[in-house]
């Protein structure tokens, strides 16, 4: 059955951005009115962690839109924009900053339905597209999410489809659990063999993070969404966080360490802030590439960043930034690369039983991407 599609600002009483509150990060208090930031809004879930937090009298002053239950928050700048996500009831009587719009539906729109439409990939793309979100550009205006349309089923069919698809996100969330479980024995293993890399209880010698690798950042090209989609192919095109498309030719090749570069990941750590990248591949300017110089093994270090905080090193709180200088001059425990190469041997059993749980993984995130078109534009 085919549904009428209908414009968002048909659908929603609201659909607006908020401010900062004014002194910037030094309004920020340890507890009061929540303030949601771009970091807390993810694909399909609310995630609390650097949530700020602002007094009755800021609160005031910025005469932005309170929260309520049913909200549906979309980050509209920087990376992660386009991310969407439902508020929390808890969070009811917050507000949001200048880089989360909110959207309220009216009775006849459920949230649930609406969230799961902004989360499809081809609505993304849309939006994206729309915006001309590329390199030089990242950012989704009123406008934009207003004229957005939307195939409206009736309520009692959006709910069904909602609940359809949230049982199928529930056994994707089971397989990411699984995968965190087999991260944290490698980082007991780690821990285990050099202990812990800030306090260094076992006296290796220190370095900056420039003398372990090799910066192949000047390889690096950036392509928009639509010049990625004349060039669409099978070689990985990566991002700050992971793959985020497929394109036609690679200009990697090799083992590769990639570490996100910017955005709200830097901070929330919703994804590996560094990862593996092997083979033929393709990295936009979001995430560093560096390569192994005889210095340090790659996975030894993958999982050092793991265990890293960063914070210390990261510019900008509107845009969480990890530049070059930064990055090269973290300090870095120096393990014998004998030990460092022994380390990877005994995580890569570890590593099979996580290659076939992320194999499953995949396999479900497949089974929600087709659930989720079907049920926006097919039928579900």
């Amino acid at each position: 059955m085919n549904w009428s599609l209908h414009p968002l600002h048909e659908l929603t009483d609201k659909i607006g951005s908020g401010s900062t509150p004014r002194g910037g990060d030094g309004a920020y208090k340890p507890t009061g009115i929540p303030l949601v930031r771009s970091m807390n809004v993810h694909d399909g879930f609310f995630k609390p962690d650097g949530l700020a937090f602002i007094d009755e009298e800021q609160a005031r002053l910025l005469r932005n839109v309170t929260l309520q239950r049913g909200d549906v928050l979309i980050n509209i700048t920087g990376a992660s924009v386009a991310r969407s996500c439902i508020l929390p009831e808890r969070y009811s009587g917050g507000r949001v900053n200048q880089h989360v719009a909110i959207i309220r539906p009216q009775q006849k729109l459920d949230p649930a339905f609406l969230n799961y439409f902004l989360t499809d990939p081809n609505t993304k793309r849309r939006l994206l597209n729309t915006a001309g979100v590329g390199a030089t550009r990242e950012a989704l205006t009123k406008a934009q999410l207003e004229t957005l349309e939307i195939p409206l089923p009736p309520l009692d069919e959006q709910k069904r489809i909602a609940a359809v698809l949230d049982k199928a996100d529930q056994l994707r969330q089971k397989r990411r659990q699984a995968i965190a479980l087999l991260d944290g024995l490698t980082q007991s293993i780690f821990l285990e063999m050099f202990g812990d890399p800030t306090s260094n209880p076992k006296g290796w010698e220190i370095r900056p993070f420039g003398d372990a690798v090799k910066n192949e950042n000047y390889k690096r090209i950036p392509l928009k969404s639509s010049d990625r989609e004349k060039q669409s192919g099978t070689f990985p095109y990566y991002g700050a966080s992971g793959i985020i498309d497929y394109v036609d030719r690679p200009i990697f090749s090799g083992r590769h360490l990639l570490i996100g570069e910017d955005g709200a990941n830097l901070l929330s750590r919703s994804t590996d802030i560094a990862f593996i990248a092997d083979g033929e591949f393709w990295v936009n300017n979001h995430a560093h590439v560096v390569s192994d110089n005889g210095g340090c093994n790659l996975i030894y270090l993958q999982t050092l960043f793991a265990l890293t905080n960063l914070e210390p090193f990261i510019t900008g709180s509107a845009q969480p930034k990890l530049n070059r200088s930064k990055l090269d001059s973290i300090p870095v425990i120096f393990p014998s690369r004998c030990l460092q190469d022994e380390f990877e041997k005994r995580v890569s059993v570890r590593n099979h039983v996580r290659a076939a749980a992320s194999a499953s993984a995949s396999t479900m995130e497949r089974t929600f991407s087709s659930l989720q078109h079907r049920a926006f534009y097919s039928q579900l």
